[in-house]
């Protein structure tokens, strides 16, 4: 029988729970969700994209992604513009003057306790690795 203890991908379940669990009462304090918070987190960067592609970077479905994105129009941190190639769509961008510097700051403090302890050369390699097992799931989509 398989030690699934000696696998990789439970390890890596337990850190994508731990961490938003971590995030949570501190993005509380400033008025924005963890939900809210990733949606803003894909929004960084981006020109423009559907709801409906962000509901599928998310893996929810559009009509679910609506009232958090209304809170978030209404909070100042994102605008919906209309697609200039198809009238139907909202195109969502990160607004100029959302302040995400409190948010930042909860996410550089949670990556300092993330690898506490960690050397400089081994967070390179973890980097590294993660990316190409990144590229190898995502090839595969």
């Amino acid at each position: 029988m398989m030690n699934y203890d000696d696998l990789l991908m439970p390890q890596i379940s337990k850190l994508s729970r731990l961490v938003p669990q971590l995030m949570e009462a501190p993005l509380k304090e400033i008025n924005i969700s963890m939900q809210e918070f990733r949606i803003v987190g894909l929004l960084i960067g981006e020109e423009g994209i559907s709801q409906k592609d962000l509901a599928n970077k998310l893996s929810v479905k559009p009509s679910t992604l609506s009232v958090a994105i209304s809170v978030l129009e209404g909070k100042g941190y994102i605008n919906r513009k209309i697609s200039s190639v198809d009238k139907r769509v909202n195109l969502l961008t990160l607004d100029d003057d959302a302040d995400l510097s409190e948010a930042n700051g909860i996410v550089i403090g949670i990556e300092e306790v993330l690898i506490a302890g960690i050397s400089k050369k081994d967070m390179e390699i973890t980097r590294k690795v993660l990316n190409v097992m990144c590229v190898n799931l995502s090839s595969r989509l």
